[in-house]
Parts: structure tokens; sequence; C-alpha cells
């Protein structure tokens, strides 16, 4: 197209026989339309194309509806076909129900057999599908309650390891009170035998003294047997004095202490230890002596003590024949 209209400008004779030359503005048309040739071109080629799969399309679909008519009379005589072999097979199955043949009738009723049992095997099937159905809903609702069981599980585990660590603490305490108990009866046992040894006259004769774990008191003689029972009335008497002290000490308790003539049976030396020993044995105590007035309360024990006494009295008897409690005087 843009060759032959090159041709014209470049003969100077349009294709309708007009000079060029003698008409400028017929040249001009020419040109505008030699510079949009490219445009009408490509727009003819896409035309071209599109003509070209246009008639491909029309070609491929022109002998659809013989094929469609065919293939229809393909589909209706495969049915005939199919009604005459069910036909045949039906004659066929009336031939054999009828037959002679004991083997073909035997397979006949076999066939029928199988078939019904087939029947009843589907059945089964059926009956089987609903009970896994039904089992699948327990199995659901066993499940849902071990869940809950486990749940109970939990809680009872919880309560088990608490009664556990409970039971551990428990144990760990009485261990720690036992070793404290252990710890405090040395400790009394030794203050015990320190402050025995100290106040007896013949404290050479007795070696040690020992406290066992239900807090007997023992005493060991020189010779190696226990002299508990062989001590004497002042020996028990000291002995019961430095075990009270020591118990009184290292228990931590401060409780007040009454004793009753501690000193009576006791000669005259020991009751100088004590007297000087006593107070240093129960410091920051309260403590009541009830003694005799001449035969434990002297008046070398008196001036030995004094510094720590608060209140004296003594007990008399009324004129009614009554105790009286009065001062000391």
């Amino acid at each position: 197209m843009g060759l032959f209209i090159e041709k014209l400008i470049t003969s100077g004779k349009c294709i309708c026989g007009i000079d060029l030359k003698k008409h400028p503005e017929c040249n001009k048309t020419l040109k505008e339309v030699l510079d949009n040739c490219d445009d009408i071109t490509n727009i003819s080629e896409e035309l071209i194309k599109l003509n070209e799969r246009l008639e491909f399309m029309i070609s491929s679909v022109s002998g659809f509806k013989e094929k469609q008519i065919k293939l229809s009379k393909n589909i209706k005589q495969i049915e005939i076909e199919i009604e005459q072999k069910d036909k045949q097979i039906k004659e066929i199955d009336d031939v054999l129900k009828k037959s002679d043949d004991i083997q073909i009738s035997t397979l006949e009723d076999k066939l029928q057999r199988a078939k019904t049992h087939i029947k009843g095997l589907e059945r089964d099937i059926a009956q089987k599908e609903v009970s896994i159905d039904l089992a699948k809903k327990s199995l659901n609702a066993a499940q849902t309650k071990l869940q809950d069981e486990l749940k109970k599980d939990t809680k009872h585990r919880q309560t088990s390891e608490v009664a556990s660590f409970s039971s551990q603490t428990l144990n760990v305490a009485k261990k720690i009170k036992d070793e404290i108990m252990h710890d405090m009866r040395e400790a009394i046992q030794e203050k015990t035998k320190d402050q025995f040894l100290s106040l007896i006259e013949d404290s050479a004769d007795f070696t040690n003294v020992e406290i066992d774990e239900d807090y007997n008191v023992l005493v060991t003689h020189k010779t190696g047997y226990k002299a508990c029972t062989t001590l004497s009335a002042g020996q028990q008497q000291i002995l019961a004095l430095s075990f009270m002290a020591a118990l009184n000490t290292i228990s931590g308790f401060n409780n007040p202490i009454v004793i009753d003539t501690p000193l009576a049976r006791i000669s005259n030396t020991p009751q100088e230890n004590i007297a000087n020993k006593l107070p240093k044995y129960l410091p920051g105590r309260q403590v009541t002596l009830l003694v005799l007035p001449e035969k434990e309360y002297t008046k070398s024990l008196r001036e030995k003590i004094s510094s720590r006494i608060a209140k004296e009295y003594k007990i008399i008897k009324g004129e009614d024949g009554n105790a009286e409690v009065v001062d000391y005087g």
C-alpha cells in the first residue's frame, strides 16, 4: 500500500489522471495518506490474522452437527445392544433354571445362594457400620470421661504431692528435732557432770555422769560400775541439784524454780560449795528455797547468798494453830 502511493507521488500523476504538480492539494493528501500508511498496515495485518482464526473456527464447527447426529445414533445403537444383551442374559438364566443338566442347575443354585449370601453380607455390613457409629459415640463419651478422670487424677496427684511434701517436711523436722534434742541432751549431760563433780567432796571417786535418751542420769564410779543406787543421800541431792540447774540453763526456759530442803542431807563442805556456786549455776532465774532455819539456812550460807536474796520470809505457827508467813526479821 505504501509503495503504491510512493510511486504515484514520484510519477506526479494520481491514479485518477490528475496532474499532481498542478494540484498541490492532492499531492498533500497523498503524502498524508502515506504518513498514516503504517498504522493502516498494522490494522490490516491484525484483521488478516483474525480472519484466518475465524475461518479455522468456522471450519471446525461446520461439521459439528453432523458429528452430533452420528454420535447420537451410536449411543442409541449401544443402548439397543445393551438391552439385547440383558434380554439374552435373562433368557440364558431361564434356560439354565429349566435345564435338566444337574451340574448346570447346581451351579445356578450356588450362584443364587451366593447372591443371597452377598445381600446378607451387605445387610451385615450395614449393621456393622451402625455398630461402628455407636462404638465411636461410646468411644468419644469414654474419652470425655477419661479426660475428666485425668483431671481428677491430676488433682489427686497434686494432693498426693502436697501430702508427700508434708510427710518429707515432717521427717526433716523430726530429724532436726532429734538432732537438737541429742545436742541438748549432751550439753545438759556435760553441764550436770561439771557441776556434780565440782560440788561433791569425793569427786575423785567418780569419773563420769551420763544421761541416756530417756533422761535417766547415770553416775560412773572410778571402778567402772554405775553408782546411782549406791550414792549417799547427800550425793543424790547434789546430783539432782546439778541436773536441775543444767536442765534449766541449757533448755532456755526462764521459769521460776522452787527447791525444798536443798541442803538438809548435805554435809558442811558441800553446803559451802553449793552456797558459793548455786547463784552462778542459775543466773537470771527466780529461785525460791524452802530451807530449815538452823540446819540449812545457817549464818554462813545466808551471808554467801545475801547479794542474791530479794525477800526473806519464815513460816511460824500462829496462836490459832495455823501456819503464818511473816518477814524473816
